[in-house]
């Protein structure tokens, strides 16, 4: 009984310690969001509040690279890919999983070797083929590269999970006079929510936080995402370590807001896909 109680304390000490680890960094950048860029190299983890300046970083982070603007468009091109990649995957899974299609394998084997393609090698052809297009400083051609670079690993991904879907019931919904249509939308998708939910959540993260193709394709302050907006802060001639905090801090908003929407989903689809044989 006793060495069962020491086990549990040591158990919670040690989920303690890794909960303050994980946390710490946040609680650093909030805190320093609030402090001036001289307290902040004179004294890093300083908790001296009445230096603290409150709202000032967060105006001056917004003037300097208009962070609210940012944010939107970094949740808006993440947005668009999210809809565009799961539309488009989820259709082109189906029918490399369910349709009988000659050369099926050959495609498969294609896109898993466009996955493995660095992005910065595709970086001047992208460029120059959207300059082309007139679809520089656009969402829509920022959202174009975002699924050419996302759609091998969706695919890689929904195929893999629908392939453990039993194919009797899909022949069973055949007998009963189903068409793919409906195969699709009323047997298929309910049954690949587990692996959406994780899906949509990747594509946010890595469109959200993506640096190099918003700096490639949007030139324009106006159409800066936050990624690239972040970076303004940091200069050979200057550095703003309160005004970057604070812009840090606005930036994981969106994050923290999509976790809390889709945290129920997400832990039912964990167990879901925990459960399913």
């Amino acid at each position: 009984m006793i060495k069962k109680k020491i086990g549990t304390m040591l158990v919670i000490v040690f989920l303690s310690l890794f909960c303050m680890v994980n946390l710490f960094p946040f609680i650093n950048i909030l805190l320093n969001s609030f402090r001036l860029h001289e307290d902040i190299i004179r004294q890093p983890l300083s908790l001296d509040f009445s230096k603290y300046v409150f709202l000032y970083n967060y105006i001056f982070a917004n003037k300097h690279a208009d962070i609210f603007r940012s944010v939107f468009n970094g949740v808006l091109a993440s947005f668009l890919t999210i809809i565009s990649a799961v539309l488009l995957g989820t259709i082109s899974a189906y029918a490399l999983t369910f349709i009988k299609i000659k050369y099926s394998g050959v495609v498969m084997t294609f896109l898993v070797a466009g996955y493995f393609i660095p992005p910065g090698a595709l970086t001047i052809n992208a460029f120059l083929f959207l300059k082309d297009l007139h679809l520089l400083n656009s969402f829509a051609g920022l959202t174009l590269v975002f699924v050419s670079v996302n759609i091998p690993i969706t695919l890689i991904l929904l195929t893999g999970y629908m392939k453990t879907i039993p194919i009797s019931i899909i022949e069973a919904a055949k007998v009963d006079g189903a068409n793919h249509f409906v195969i699709f939308r009323r047997i298929v998708l309910p049954m690949c929510k587990p692996i959406l939910v994780t899906l949509i959540i990747l594509l946010f993260l890595w469109t959200y936080r993506d640096y190099m193709w918003p700096l490639t394709i949007m030139s324009r302050p106006a159409k800066r995402t936050i990624a690239v907006a972040l970076s303004t802060f940091v200069g050979d001639r200057q550095l703003e370590l309160g005004a970057m905090n604070a812009a840090v801090v606005i930036s994981i908003i969106p994050i923290i807001t999509a976790f809390i929407v889709l945290k129920d989903k997400i832990m039912s689809g964990m167990a879901a896909g925990a459960i399913k044989e």
